[in-house]
């Protein structure tokens, strides 16, 4: 009996740490996200998504895609090109600046051909997740 206990919880402790450990693997593979931003707005329902194209430092147009997540009240814009999380708008129904991460972005909006060191998200005025649209879209 004692014997069947212990099997029982050491199986159970085996359970528990490879659901930990998946846990955590997850997590280091989500993109950098910039100050204020969870990566909780990954399992957000998507209310929109719209492929753009994107202007490289070298001229040539790079395939992006714009993501509206939506959760309650809140919403997200989040613009991914080449598999990289590029520009995130946390409040796209203001005026405030999106979020632009400089590792794969230039200051004046152009996608990097190569990425430029580590995650360095900044806010540059006129930058908004929008900007990179055709038309503003308004999320009600």
């Amino acid at each position: 009996m004692l014997r069947r206990i212990t099997c029982l919880l050491a199986a159970l402790f085996a359970i528990l740490m490879v659901g930990c450990a998946s846990v955590q693997r997850q997590a280091a593979d989500s993109p950098c996200l910039p100050p204020g931003v969870s990566s909780a707005i990954f399992g957000w329902p998507v209310l929109y998504a719209e492929l753009t194209t994107i202007q490289t430092d070298a001229g040539r147009p790079a395939p992006g895609v714009v993501i509206y997540y939506r959760q309650g009240d809140r919403a997200v814009v989040a613009v991914w090109s080449r598999g990289r999380l590029v520009v995130v708008d946390p409040a796209p129904d203001t005026p405030q600046p999106g979020w632009v991460d400089l590792r794969f972005m230039t200051p004046d909006g152009a996608l990097r051909a190569e990425p430029n060191g580590q995650c360095e998200w900044r806010q540059l005025g006129g930058q908004t997740a929008n900007t990179l649209l055709p038309m503003r879209l308004k999320i009600s």
